[in-house]
């Protein structure tokens, strides 16, 4: 089975050999799948939200003939499976604030041999904010590249990390990647977005409040945004 650039580069970041796996919103199943051929001794789960999707994954994995290898859970987040330590918790496709809920939700899951696999589309901000408040570290962000969009996956581990500034959690650090170049690419597509939006605030915003508000807070992110493009990075 040929998976995609970015679940592949998934898939690839898993590195405990034993232990319980746990793919939240496993949509299709495919992740699973790569990974049982892999982990021949592993438990697997496949944990969705919507009845659909998660019927859609036994039929691929039955198509594999690997069925029996993965448990498949209706599961709101990492729910289903809360009174078990998860050694490999991999979260990808979906919004930062979601992933920051449902990390914070499933704590119990989390011990000190526990490795995440994040990969949100959205509010990165929240995400690494969340790993440090769950005492673990953000070991390291890959950024793959598909079809002119720019994917971000975040690797992090148990453990005390160094000191993020707030754009540093907006933004990533340039030292934790290899990808420096689709990071820096990414960092000036977020700078020309808030650019355009702060000179089309009139536009979108009803009352001089509400654009006044936005415009500073805008005008700080651009600006932290700006030093860190500036910086240089060895």
């Amino acid at each position: 089975m040929k998976l995609t650039q970015r679940l592949q580069a998934i898939a690839d970041l898993v590195q405990r050999q034993q232990g319980i796996i746990a793919d939240v919103g496993t949509d299709h199943g495919l992740i699973p799948i790569a990974l049982a051929t892999r982990f021949a001794d592993r438990k697997i789960y496949a944990l969705d939200v919507r009845p659909g999707p998660l019927e859609k994954a036994k039929k691929n994995a039955a198509a594999h003939q690997l069925q029996e290898r993965i448990e498949f859970k209706l599961s709101d987040g990492l729910q289903a499976c809360l009174t078990e330590p998860i050694q490999t918790v991999i979260i990808a496709g979906m919004g930062g604030h979601l992933i920051e809920r449902i990390l914070s939700q499933g704590r119990d899951c989390l011990v000190n041999d526990t490795e995440l696999i994040l990969s949100p589309h959205s509010d990165l901000y929240f995400v690494r904010k969340v790993i440090h408040q769950l005492g673990f570290q953000i070991a390291a962000e890959r950024y793959v590249k598909e079809v002119n969009k720019i994917y971000p996956i975040i690797y992090a581990i148990f453990g005390p990390d160094i000191s993020y500034s707030e754009s540093e959690y907006w933004f990533g650090r340039m030292d934790k990647t290899v990808d420096k170049k689709l990071l820096t690419e990414m960092r000036q597509s977020e700078l020309n977005e808030m650019n355009n939006i702060y000179l089309h605030l009139n536009e979108l915003a009803a009352d001089r409040v509400t654009i006044n508000s936005k415009k500073q807070e805008l005008a700080i992110k651009i600006k932290e945004l700006t030093e860190l493009m500036s910086q240089i990075y060895d």
